[in-house]
């Protein structure tokens, strides 16, 4: 009889034990598992204030370039903002204009282009200056032929005037081989100054030069 009641209560006691055991492995285990998901909380947390602190603006800029294999010097250019500059979000069709200001001179390949940038306005015009040299642009004349021009349309809906940089571009609004691209790709962008958008700013230019989009396989 005291046998049996020993041999129970070790048995008793063994169930005990392993039922703490149990426990004790399930409360770790849900320990850990609360403390992962802290860790992702505070990853998440800190990538959310991360995305904050870049500031994203949206640029637009056109292409344009008359000399040598224009084609190439489009593709290049396009391939250096992306590194440069920014994410590039859309592109217009390539489209054959008339020389504008000095008409003896070839036909032009244009692009609009939206790009998301961390870049400052001065920033994005510095980097377009290093992209143009590294492409041989020579400035010479104001309307002079070139292999490559890149100007800023707009940045974000800012209105900016220094002595080396005016945005929006003092002239986009006189110029189809500036206004058609943008049809494309932003028919409803607000011009922070007219207050209108690209669409209307077309049904009112006077410009009478023709624009002419390319058949042209994607690059």
């Amino acid at each position: 009889m005291t046998q049996r009641c020993g041999q129970a209560e070790r048995n008793g006691y063994q169930k005990r034990r392993k039922g703490f055991q149990f426990c004790r492995r399930v409360w770790k285990h849900l320990y850990l598992l609360g403390v992962q998901k802290i860790k992702n909380y505070q990853m998440e947390t800190a990538n959310y204030f991360y995305i904050c602190r870049m500031a994203i603006h949206k640029t637009h800029l056109l292409l344009g370039g008359n000399l040598g294999d224009r084609l190439t010097n489009l593709a290049a250019a396009r391939k250096m903002i992306g590194e440069k500059i920014g994410t590039l979000v859309k592109a217009s069709s390539l489209y054959e204009t008339q020389p504008w200001g000095k008409s003896d001179q070839p036909e032009f390949l244009n692009q609009a282009l939206e790009v998301a940038t961390e870049l400052k306005p001065e920033e994005v015009l510095a980097a377009i200056f290093s992209i143009e040299k590294t492409l041989g642009r020579q400035r010479e004349d104001k309307w002079s032929a070139r292999t490559i021009d890149i100007d800023i349309l707009f940045y974000d809906a800012k209105v900016l005037k220094t002595k080396d940089l005016t945005i929006p571009h003092p002239h986009l609004q006189e110029r189809n081989f500036v206004l058609v691209p943008m049809l494309e790709i932003a028919p409803n962008k607000q011009h922070p100054v007219f207050k209108k958008s690209i669409e209307e700013l077309y049904e009112t230019c006077k410009d009478d030069l023709e624009v002419v989009q390319l058949e042209q396989e994607n690059d």
